[in-house]
């Protein structure tokens, strides 16, 4: 009962073998239902590509439909295994894309456009006042982009919490952060904008500015080791109960 097309021992119950310059299948329709419907009743898989004979790392989609890109038993909804023994560089120069195993792009954009433009992974919970978070990267310029992080905190609220830029830069509560490192809390006023339990050791400038809210309150700030005393700021403080600035000439 088997059938065998361009192949005279077939060996499955549908065995087709195009030659080499034409297509094995081919579905075209304009049908409202599903082109083409496989069902597994067993245990083995509802598909599998396999490049050669016998493929190691095959593309294959579950009974259950989890897919497997490289792996022939996906255990989660998607399991992507690739073998590779590039190291990583912290070279600049150097990219990872040997190593890659996902890519997420937006063919949009040219030299000189695309500026806002954006890819972005969404992770949902629920179904219902469901829970949403964004990871996205957005094109600023030419060769250069931000990550940006994203969540839902209320029913139609999806404000930007984090912000990396491309030049190194990181903004927690702004979108456009001018040192490596700048927390804002003004955007929940009253919100502490950095708690440190524990020692802190800053090497350079320290600057503490309240932007004139009167909402700063420091108990113990031990500043040493500054050049200047024009390099230490303490501006709009409230209360200092004890400030010891040391070493500064």
């Amino acid at each position: 009962g088997d059938v065998g097309l361009g192949v005279t021992l077939p060996g499955a119950k549908l065995n087709v073998v195009p030659g080499s310059s034409a297509i094995a299948g081919l579905f075209s329709g304009t049908t409202e239902k599903d082109m083409v419907r496989i069902t597994q009743l067993g245990g083995g898989n509802a598909l599998r590509v396999d490049d050669i004979a016998s493929d190691s790392s095959p593309f294959v989609i579950t009974g259950i439909g989890s897919v497997g890109i490289g792996v022939t038993n996906p255990r989660y909804a998607l399991e992507v295994h690739r073998d590779n023994t590039n190291t990583y560089s912290i070279d600049s120069s150097d990219t990872s894309n040997t190593s890659t195993l996902l890519t997420l792009k937006n063919k949009s954009g040219s030299d000189g456009t695309g500026t806002g433009y954006y890819s972005a992974l969404k992770f949902d919970i629920a179904d219902g006042a469901n829970s949403n978070g964004w990871l996205s990267f957005i094109r600023t310029a030419d060769n250069q982009g931000d990550f940006i992080f994203r969540a839902r905190n209320a029913a139609s609220s999806y404000p930007e919490l984090m912000r990396i830029k491309s030049t190194g830069l990181v903004g927690i509560g702004t979108t456009n952060p001018e040192y490596t490192l700048v927390v804002d809390s003004l955007v929940s006023t009253g919100t502490t904008a950095l708690f440190v339990h524990g020692d802190a050791q800053i090497t350079g400038d320290l600057i503490v500015d309240d932007f004139n809210l009167d909402e700063l309150t420091v108990d113990q700030v031990n500043v040493t080791g500054i050049l200047t005393s024009a390099q230490t700021k303490l501006n709009g403080i409230t209360t200092a109960v004890n400030i010891n600035v040391t070493g500064i000439t």
